[in-house]
């Protein structure tokens, strides 16, 4: 096929200095010192080398593409594609319910290789393991997969936990107690109850619900517990197997038996700026105008300690210059899209005369915040 073109091609012969007859003995000869066979005695060597490693013996079933499908109310689907040397197979599913015997349920061939299976009458609150098991007229059997898959219970009891708050990009707002800047998660319980967490699991990834699982403790009705999303995964603490992508991903919480309890997917995050609740426990999921790691997210709560003085900004709107604070203050000054703009330590005036029209937030170190407007 490609003869024709290597020889019209003038770079073929350059390095080397091979011709077009050298690439046509090629496939029945040895050319150069590297090159121990031509191409077709190369290709009969391995063919007798392959033969001679064959063992005898008969195929065992091969089982493939198993998926399952669950709604509520109805027969759980099991499907796979089985492929056998020796015909007739039998396919059988080998299953148990939340822990239970084992029982079996005959899969039906479609007469392409396709066999499905209908699990009756299991609860929606239910979970269920699972296991193929094909034999074929030989008596060869296999069994995939090798650990039994689980199939999610669709019901049931959960608490009302609630990702409450998270950053993905920690620069500089808090440290974890071993002084590092790392990825956070805040869980509240929106509860009646205290609720404990060891059987419960954290993940960045809805396919693998059971992650993470949570620290051996219990969060009270109403409280707040921070995890810290390091990948370090200590046993005990709350510091996660995993990070949190801020060009966004997912998070989710689950319980011991792998039911949903709260789960969140997101986009592109900011540098020291968190997503949230827009309050603890709400629906409405917002960046934050001031991180509130640990404590409430609700702006009407005055929360555990002092109520602060509210910050003002004046002039306000501003034509560039200066703006005055109504007092000192460690701050951060973000553009109505996100962007950092500025951040100090004891500010009282801030320079704005490169800012354009627009508005702007100035959030401070202890969570005040204040708009104000640049004109042109």
């Amino acid at each position: 096929m490609i003869a024709p073109y290597v020889g019209v091609d003038p770079f073929y012969r350059l390095d080397y200095g091979y011709d077009y007859d050298d690439f046509m003995n090629s496939f029945t000869s040895a050319t150069g010192a590297h090159v121990k066979r031509g191409l077709y005695p190369y290709l009969e060597a391995r063919k007798a080398s392959m033969s001679a490693q064959i063992e005898p013996g008969t195929m065992a079933p091969v089982i493939k593409y198993i998926i399952h499908h669950r709604e509520a109310g109805q027969a759980i689907v099991i499907n796979a594609t089985v492929e056998a040397h020796d015909l007739p197979v039998n396919v059988t599913v080998l299953y148990s319910v939340d822990g239970g015997t084992l029982s079996e349920a005959a899969m039906v061939n479609d007469g392409a290789g396709r066999f499905t299976a209908f699990l009756e009458e299991i609860p929606d609150n239910a979970g269920v393991r699972y296991q193929l098991r094909a034999a074929d007229a030989t008596g060869e059997v296999t069994l995939l997969p090798c650990e039994p898959s689980f199939i999610r219970p669709l019901s049931g009891e959960t608490p009302l936990l609630f990702i409450n708050e998270f950053m993905a990009d920690n620069e500089g707002t808090i440290r974890d107690e071993r002084g590092n800047y790392s990825d956070w998660i805040e869980i509240y319980n929106g509860d009646d109850e205290d609720v404990f967490l060891g059987g419960i699991y954290l993940t960045d990834n809805f396919n693998n619900p059971a992650k993470w699982k949570m620290p051996d403790s219990t969060l009270a009705s109403g409280g707040f517990i921070l995890i810290w999303a390091d990948g370090t995964a200590t046993p005990g603490t709350g510091h996660a197997s995993f990070k949190l992508a801020k060009e966004g991903e997912e998070i989710g919480i689950y319980s011991a038996g792998l039911l949903v309890i709260d789960t969140l997917s997101y986009g592109l995050q900011r540098e020291d700026v968190s997503m949230g609740r827009s309050r603890d426990g709400g629906e409405e999921i917002i960046f934050l105008a001031a991180a509130t790691p640990g404590r409430t997210n609700n702006p009407t709560s005055s929360g555990n300690g002092p109520v602060e003085e509210k910050l003002t900004v004046w002039p306000n709107p501003a034509r560039g210059g200066m703006i005055w604070l109504s007092g000192q203050v460690d701050c951060r000054v973000y553009s109505a899209g996100g962007h950092l703009m500025f951040a100090g330590k004891d500010v009282a005036w801030i320079d704005i005369s490169r800012y354009s029209p627009g508005l702007y937030i100035i959030v401070t170190s202890d969570g005040r915040s204040v708009k104000f407007i640049v004109t042109q």
